[in-house]
């Protein structure tokens, strides 16, 4: 039979109880505005109740209760949601890094637009088309000139452009990996103080929280995967994209060594040879050259774009570059191109931020094919020249375009839109500029005539590549015929005009950021369906916690009064019966 003082015992188990409510409603309510904070709610289960059944239990009409304990303190969370909010995180940061790139270069390209690079072209051939109307009239000479400069000078521009944003690109590459690295390490921290808590039997609650946010962080940068320990209190963490490397996993629920992380590489120098030296930062620390280490991977051109768009290398828990889950590259090594390890995220701000650059390069590649066949077409028809060897048909054997960076043999070959420039010849002396054949006279304008036509033209300018030269382009790439003795183009097959081709080039660009920012809106709105989803199931309801607290605190008062009812009685016992 229970003592009076059992009760006394009954009614202070539940005091402590509601307190224990009260504290956690009110940790709850003070973090209604934390971010990646998830309720807390207290597990309340009836204590073991008095005289456990036996031979030598007094009979009586029952177990009598001995009041509540305190379960647990759980924390309110989907692992579920949690999957998915992350899935999109990293979607919509690859898309969010793909729009804003694309957005720039649409800046960058500024059509359509007066002082954009079609209308230079348009001016370009108005004024050979001028010219051929007044072979004779030097002004005429000097507006060719001019306008064929602001064509140059426009490419060279949007060139350097794309580049600047390319070096951009690669600091913010760097960023990411050192972010990254950063996130891994605090994430092995807290999964370490998570794993301490809750071997001392406590509820490490507000720290899964932190972890968690962690995750979610590092989900924006890259795609990944949580293996979750049976009991929940670690986690293994790993990208998506192991690219062979083995044991790729970047968080051990138990810290070793053997976790990975990455490194970035900051240059790709070219030996010879198909050789290059590797340059790289260790977790992408750049503030001391003593992170910096290097070594030499064989590889071809494509194997070269496809490091360079990344930048990315996976690397052991000390920065260090590694062959497999195991192997690491010495400074002396030299790997083929299929021994390196590139990390090739698909999802997350690194994967954005490689396909941008791979996007960049492309767009790199078409002016650059457009200033070739520019060059090649005006140059052919200015010289009379379809190899580029002297004519003796024209007064001035000179080239129109020419390249500002290369004077070898080859410099008309390695003419990109970077370095393609008008004669400093012409420029300085505008009469050297040819408007017809030598034996024609000064009012021959067969010559202005044809570059004029050129307008119209079809070429297979997406045909031309680096080792392209006028041979190449004259002959298998454009179409020549000679009109009143001159030389000059017609349309080919499959061809078209620069303009055309340009104008191709601006419309893929425009459909490319169009789908970008109609992927932004949609992942952005499945992301905001999926966070309110799991704000509903984990956030703080303030009307909610303030109803929970009305109700511990009548709790907690009624146990109050049953304390003060034992006291009450008490005194009955004790000072009554003295009386």
């Amino acid at each position: 039979m229970p003592s009076i003082l059992s009760t006394l015992n009954t009614a202070n188990k539940g005091i402590n109880a509601q307190q224990t409510a009260i504290s956690t409603t009110s940790h709850n309510i003070a973090n209604a505005n934390t971010e990646g904070y998830s309720r807390q709610r207290v597990n309340l289960v009836t204590s073991r109740p008095f005289s456990s059944p036996s031979f030598n239990s007094a009979a009586g009409p029952g177990q009598i209760g001995t009041g509540v304990d305190v379960a647990s303190i759980e924390r309110i969370r989907n692992t579920f949601l949690d999957y998915q909010v992350r899935q999109e995180k990293s979607n919509l940061g690859n898309q969010t890094t793909r729009n804003q790139y694309l957005s720039n270069i649409e800046s960058i390209m500024n059509e359509p637009t007066d002082t954009a690079l079609s209308n230079a072209m348009d001016r370009f051939y108005s004024a050979w088309q001028e010219f051929a109307n007044k072979p004779e009239d030097s002004n005429s000479r000097t507006v060719v000139a001019q306008n064929a400069l602001s064509v140059s000078d426009m490419l060279n521009q949007t060139y350097f452009s794309l580049e600047k944003m390319q070096n951009d690109i690669h600091d913010n590459i760097r960023q990411n990996v050192l972010d990254v690295n950063n996130l891994l390490n605090s994430l092995d921290s807290i999964n370490q103080q998570i794993i301490q808590v809750s071997v001392s039997g406590q509820s490490p609650n507000d720290l899964m929280d932190t972890r968690d946010l962690l995750l979610d962080q590092l989900s924006e940068n890259m795609g990944i995967t949580v293996d979750r320990t049976p009991d929940f209190n670690g986690n293994n963490i790993l990208p998506t994209e192991t690219n062979g490397i083995g044991d790729a996993t970047l968080v051990k629920s138990v810290f070793n060594d053997q976790v990975k992380r990455y490194s970035y590489v900051s240059n790709i120098e070219d030996l010879g040879g198909s050789n290059y030296k590797i340059t790289y930062y260790k977790y992408g620390d750049m503030t001391s050259n003593a992170n910096a280490d290097s070594f030499v991977v064989k590889m071809n051109d494509a194997e070269y774009k496809k490091l360079d768009q990344s930048r990315v290398i996976w690397a052991n828990a000390q920065g260090a570059a590694i062959k497999n889950s195991t192997d690491t590259i010495k400074s002396t090594d030299v790997l083929n191109f299929s021994e390196l390890r590139i990390f090739e995220p698909s999802s997350g701000d690194l994967a954005g931020l490689r396909t941008i650059q791979a996007d960049v390069d492309q767009y790199k590649d078409k002016l650059n094919r457009f200033a070739k066949a520019l060059a090649f077409s005006v140059n052919a028809v200015h010289t009379q020249s379809v190899d580029g060897t002297p004519s003796t048909n024209v007064e001035n054997s000179i080239d129109f375009f020419v390249n500002n960076e290369d004077t070898s043999i080859d410099w008309e070959k390695n003419i990109t839109a970077g370095n393609i420039t008008v004669n400093k010849d012409i420029i300085s002396d505008v009469m050297k500029i040819n408007s017809g054949l030598k034996d024609g006279g000064n009012k021959d304008n067969r010559i202005a005539l044809a570059i004029a036509m050129l307008k119209d033209v079809t070429i297979k300018a997406q045909d031309v590549t680096s080792t392209t030269d006028r041979v190449d382009f004259t002959s298998t790439m454009a179409s020549l015929t000679n009109e009143n003795s001159t030389i000059t183009f017609k349309n080919v097959d499959g061809g078209m005009t620069l303009k055309s081709y340009h104008k191709d080039l601006v419309a893929k660009l425009g459909v490319q950021n169009k789908q970008a920012v109609d992927d932004v809106s949609t992942r952005t709105s499945l992301l905001n369906q999926l966070q309110s989803a799991r704000d509903s199931v984990s956030g703080v309801s303030i009307d909610e916690e303030m109803t929970n607290l009305i109700q511990f605190q009548h709790a907690y008062v009624a146990n109050a009064k049953v304390i003060s009812t034992v006291d009450q009685l008490l005194d009955v016992l004790v000072n009554g019966l003295i009386k």
